[in-house]
């Protein structure tokens, strides 16, 4: 702080009673002080000024500051709703998913229901169908051993009828149902009653065929006509035979 100037004591009688009475104002000092004031006054001007300055950056940024904190309150807020509109949509699927769920497994459990009683109504037909197969099989039996002694005992009649007929007649593979027939015949040639003459027919499919014939017989087609018409295959193999012996007798 400058020090304060005191303005000098006058006295005034003195002062009155000279001839040219004059008063020193000091003005110099005066001027002095009043440029140090306005200089004072001016650097405190400045000083206020910048700390006004610095104050209003401060409350600007302290503004700005608080400004970034709300936005950031708020985004995060913004976000807080959103997370917890994706939970309560992500809850309400869970709980969807789950009446599904409860709801398959109410479905799966009554079909497993189903399927045991069904089980059980099947495992009682299957014992039905066991018995009833068990008794099929033993009249089966009953059935085959009497076919076999009737076969055993008409054996000997049907060899005799071949024997008196040279000729017999038998499937390929042991059967002559649907399968190629084997024919065989014998006392065909006098002087070889013995030799056989066969020929397989083939009746798996039409027109009937004659793959083999031992001996070839020239007349062969025209009796494979004549039996695609009649389809009678007995009357076939009388021909064949008659055929076989027309040929013989045509080479003696």
């Amino acid at each position: 702080m400058g020090r304060r100037l005191r303005a000098p004591r006058i006295d005034l009688a003195a002062l009155v009673a000279e001839d040219n009475p004059q008063i020193d104002l000091k003005v110099d000092a005066f001027d002095k002080a009043n440029r140090d004031f306005l200089k004072a006054l001016g650097e405190y001007k400045i000083r206020y000024m910048t700390a006004m300055a610095e104050k209003r950056e401060q409350a600007e940024a302290e503004k700005k500051r608080l400004a970034e904190r709300t936005r950031a309150a708020e985004a995060e807020t913004n976000q807080c709703k959103l997370k917890e509109i994706e939970l309560l949509a992500e809850l309400e699927r869970e709980q969807e998913e789950k009446r599904k769920a409860e709801m398959a497994i109410t479905s799966v459990k009554r079909q497993v229901e189903t399927l045991r009683k069904k089980a059980a109504e099947d495992e009682t037909e299957v014992e039905n169908v066991r018995a009833m197969a068990e008794n099929l099989q033993r009249e089966k039996e009953k059935e085959r051993t009497v076919l076999e002694a009737r076969a055993a005992s008409v054996l000997p009649y049907l060899e005799a009828c071949q024997q008196t007929l040279a000729c017999i007649i038998e499937g390929l593979d042991g059967s002559i149902d649907g399968e190629p027939i084997l024919v065989r015949f014998w006392e065909i040639q006098p002087s070889d009653p013995g030799r056989e003459f066969t020929f397989i027919l083939d009746v798996t499919s039409t027109p009937y065929r004659v793959p083999i014939s031992n001996p070839p017989l020239p007349t062969l087609p025209i009796l494979l006509d004549e039996l695609n018409k009649t389809l009678d295959i007995y009357a076939f193999i009388m021909s064949m035979r008659q055929a076989f012996v027309d040929l013989v007798s045509s080479r003696t």
